[in-house]
């Protein structure tokens, strides 16, 4: 059913689930990451080799590679992945252990292993056990667990669709030492992964390859593929090279996951020349929405990291992370999503417009334990991850190597009833012509050692004197390298009423500074160097901020207000000096003064020079920029002591950035400096920067919460959009920035309760503006009919019981009760509501207030929900 609130203009959706276009997977990475199946019955090992091999000896019952407590506890996991109803589920790797073609112990249970012959062999008798046993979870005539779920679903008894990739562990685990054992039977551990996950029928001697799109040619094309599902184009790398099993490509020996050395066009396994046609075919391909990548190990870098050796991506030429040629290549295609684990724990990160999501499910070794829900809709992918907590006892079990896992792997029947909980979430929303920004993360998916300027070094807010904090003599920085660049007041310094909060006031004299320890960026790295100032001087040259040495050639930075000539703005850097040009900035106010000096720049013509966030003009001269090691100061110049310049007058804010600031960023660190109030000083702004670059989701300053929106009109800068909110525009061209107030969804009180425990209200998608609003009410009855209150206010607690309804005291209305949609459509014991919210600006801010209710349709019984109230924003 549908209705309008027309109020605010908002089409309501009663229904429960998504639209059309909407569907979803689940990954599970390193699952399982052992060899659990039992060897207790060796008759029944080998069902199509009814002669046992010679050599084979059969594990005594007290020691195995599996227990029932722990067969069962992971066929549960496989019925809770069922449960999200996806239309498949990826694994990245690490399936098993794999150790199979040396006994640690020697027992030797898949045949003897005295030469490479008789290791091929026990390597495909290992996987047809193994492997078949890592299937059969996956079919609900082999787990009872999981037939029991899709039967609650009503779905067909149907093996769930599982699509993998090779990993560490399928191609016997690092380290592959140069002309060792291991070495030598990597091309056989991947024949048997390609015989039961990439060629159909899974497990036959021979077999017809399963995906169309492959690296015909190469040694990858049964280990690497792609597939179109709906509007996902879905791309499975294999990371994992060797060109010669007695060459060593690195520190792990001769099979290394890399770039240059696993995807490269350096030899004919060239596999990155597939990637890149496959990646430009889905980018042109008008049904795919999105484009996902999954590779076994992470890229970019740092990750966290549980019970795992930690390969990772890098590349023979020693380019790592986001210079490899594989990150090069997805940013290349605007790839949305790069999926991976290895690690065995949980990190997003984002590079060059890509997201790296590492997650994944070691069983056996340690707890809690994770999978990952995607939501796919048209213009939004929402990622959900959920973990669980399991029990370890002592002991081990066999494996043919030495790394065993713990024994009886346990999910008590307490937490079972409990679930698997939501720890993290995330959305990306899609950008025009391809590509996503990260819109929200939260939880365990809160972005991490997210880079975002394409250099050699992280960007980072580096020095921020605000002198709001002094302690003595001694002003604190507020930026990333903490007290390395304190600043140290000498001579006549004094703390006075600035631009911002505090300033320091200069007395212009010889030793009048403050001195903020060594210059942390160096040569023509990309930067924004930015100081209020405030001066009555009418003659000479003074500097209110400065850094490096001189004499040198470029190897200074000095701003300065050149008196005796009108009072404008330069900068000198040694060997070179601009011209000047721009209003007076000697008037006895305060300005605020930026240079920037972009990406790939080197010479002095080509620093960009602000006044008050204004281009004042562009440098000129040829001198090259080479910052050289040498003190920040405020209050004089870099030159040498008979040289120098002094500052008589006051400086606030100054701040130096390893970034280099769009006009727009320029324009907008003023905006909210000098707007009525914001005033926000530069370690303000740095928060919302890091909501733009999506290293944060939201920012809170002085009460007001910001998050990152696209399709923001007006000009750049700031912008008031009514209802007291704002809008910073930081690229004109998307329209990309941060607004606020930001979407939120609050409850408050509990309810009263039903038959499956107390109804409670959360919202999946939060209310921004332009998207779908979507309230979900857990503990639904399968007998009641549930409904939504939705109020533009709140009331004092209203007992229902007084309209005559069926309900005990605790049920208390709280919302006005100006729309009332239902019956919702529910999956499980879920019931969702959707509202389309329009893209008005002029709705920020709004509220609207739920309360879900229920009548129980077998007794006529009434139950009430907690009170959601939702705040429209961005």
């Amino acid at each position: 059913m549908s209705h309008l609130l027309p109020r605010l203009g908002l089409a309501l959706s009663a229904t429960a689930g998504l639209t059309a276009q909407s569907w979803s997977f689940v990954s599970i990475p390193d699952f399982q990451n052992n060899d659990i199946a039992s060897l207790t019955d060796p008759a029944s090992q080998f069902p199509n080799h009814p002669t046992l091999p010679a050599g084979f000896v059969a594990l005594d019952p007290g020691w195995d590679s599996a227990t029932t407590q722990y067969e069962d506890s992971v066929d549960w996991i496989v019925s809770r992945l069922a449960l999200e109803e996806p239309e498949f589920v990826t694994v990245a790797g690490d399936m098993v252990m794999g150790h199979w073609e040396y006994s640690s112990d020697g027992r030797n249970v898949f045949g003897p292993l005295t030469n490479d012959t008789e290791r091929q062999a026990a390597i495909r008798r290992a996987s047809d056990f193994y492997y078949d046993h890592w299937l059969g979870r996956f079919d609900p005539a082999r787990n009872t667990h999981l037939a029991a779920a899709l039967q609650s679903l009503a779905k067909p008894l149907v093996p769930m669709t599982v699509h993998t990739l090779v990993g560490d562990h399928e191609l016997g685990d690092n380290n592959w030492t140069a002309g060792g054992a291991r070495s030598r039977m990597v091309p056989t551990y991947k024949e048997v992964f390609a015989r039961w996950f990439t060629q159909v029928p899974a497990g036959a001697a021979t077999g017809m390859p399963r995906y169309v799109s492959r690296p015909v040619g190469t040694v990858y094309e049964h280990t690497a593929y792609a597939f179109q599902h709906q509007n996902v184009l879905m791309v499975m790398v294999d990371e994992f090279r060797q060109d010669n099993p007695g060459t060593s490509l690195g520190s792990t020996g001769s099979v290394l996951g890399t770039v240059d050395n696993g995807l490269a066009s350096t030899t004919t396994d060239d596999q990155l020349a597939w990637l890149d046609g496959v990646l430009a075919a889905g980018r042109a391909n008008p049904t795919v929405q999105w484009i996902i990548v999954q590779g076994h190990m992470p890229v970019l870098r740092p990750v966290r990291v549980r019970n795992s050796s930690n390969l990772g991506v890098q590349d023979q030429g020693g380019a790592t992370e986001y210079n490899t040629l594989l990150w090069q290549t997805l940013s290349q295609h605007a790839v949305d999503l790069y999926f991976c684990g290895e690690v065995h724990d949980i990190t997003l990160s984002r590079y060059g417009g890509v997201t790296q999501l590492v997650h994944g499910a070691l069983i056996g070794n340690h707890t809690p334990i994770n999978y990952l829900r995607i939501d796919v809709h048209a213009n939004t992918l929402e990622l959900t991850s959920r973990q669980i907590g399991v029990q370890l006892t002592s002991g081990n079990l066999w494996q043919t190597g030495s790394n065993r896992p713990q024994a009886n792997f346990d999910i008590p029947a307490a937490t079972r009833a409990q679930g698997y909980q939501n720890v993290g979430h995330a959305q990306l929303t899609r950008l025009p012509g391809g590509g996503s920004w990260v819109t929200q993360a939260t939880g365990t998916l809160a972005p991490y050692g997210t880079y975002v300027n394409g250099g050699p070094t992280p960007t980072e807010h580096l020095v921020d004197l605000g002198f709001d904090q002094l302690a003595g003599n001694v002003f604190a920085n507020a930026g990333s390298t903490g007290p390395a660049n304190n600043g140290i007041a000498a001579g006549t310094v004094t703390q006075s009423p600035g631009m911002l909060g505090q300033a320091a006031t200069l007395g212009g004299a010889s030793g009048d500074e403050v001195l903020a320890g060594t210059i942390p960026l160096l040569g023509a790295h990309e930067r924004t160097v930015s100081v209020w100032a405030k001066t009555t001087a009418t003659s000479g040259l003074v500097t209110p901020l400065a850094f490096g040495t001189n004499p040198g050639n470029g190897t200074k930075w000095d701003i300065d207000i050149d008196c005796t000539n009108g009072g404008v703005l330069e900068l000198g850097i040694s060997g070179g000096r601009t011209t000047g040009a721009g209003p007076a900035l000697n008037d006895g106010q305060w300005h605020m003064l930026t240079t920037v000096l972009p990406v790939g720049a080197t010479n002095l013509n080509q620093v960009r020079l602000f006044v008050d966030g204004a281009l004042a003009y562009t440098g000129s001269g040829n001198q090259t920029v080479n910052t050289s090691s040498g003190p920040v100061v405020l209050g004089r110049s870099a030159n040498p002591l008979t040289l120098i310049q002094f500052f008589p007058g006051s400086v606030d804010d100054a701040v130096i950035w390893s970034e280099a600031f769009t006009d727009a960023q320029v324009k907008s660190l003023h905006d909210v400096a000098t707007a009525p109030g914001l005033q926000y000083a530069a370690r303000d702004f740095e928060q919302l920067l890091a909501v733009y670059r999506q290293t944060s989701s939201v920012a809170t300053v002085g009460g007001r919460t910001w998050r990152r929106a696209t399709g923001l009109g007006g000009p750049a800068g700031l912008s008031g959009i009514g209802n007291g909110g704002y809008q910073l525009v930081f690229d004109t061209a998307s329209g990309a920035g941060v607004a606020t107030p930001a979407a939120t969804f609050a409850t408050t009180g509990i309810g009263c309760s039903g038959p499956v425990g107390l109804p409670a209200l959360s919202a999946p998608q939060l209310p921004r503006l332009g998207a779908t609003l979507q309230v979900a009410m857990s503990n639904v009855s399968p007998t009641g009919l549930p409904l939504m209150v939705i109020g533009y206010g709140t009331v004092p607690p209203f007992p229902i019981r007084v309209l005559g309804l069926t309900t005990d005291p605790t049920c208390l209305l709280t919302v006005t009760a100006d729309f009332v949609a239902g019956p919702l459509g529910a999956v499980g014991s879920v019931a969702t509501l959707s509202l389309s919210i329009p893209a008005s600006a002029a709705l920020a801010g709004a509220q609207l207030h739920f309360q879900g209710t229920q009548i129980e349709s077998t007794t006529g019984h009434w139950n009430l929900s907690d009170r959601g109230s939702a705040t429209l924003g961005f």
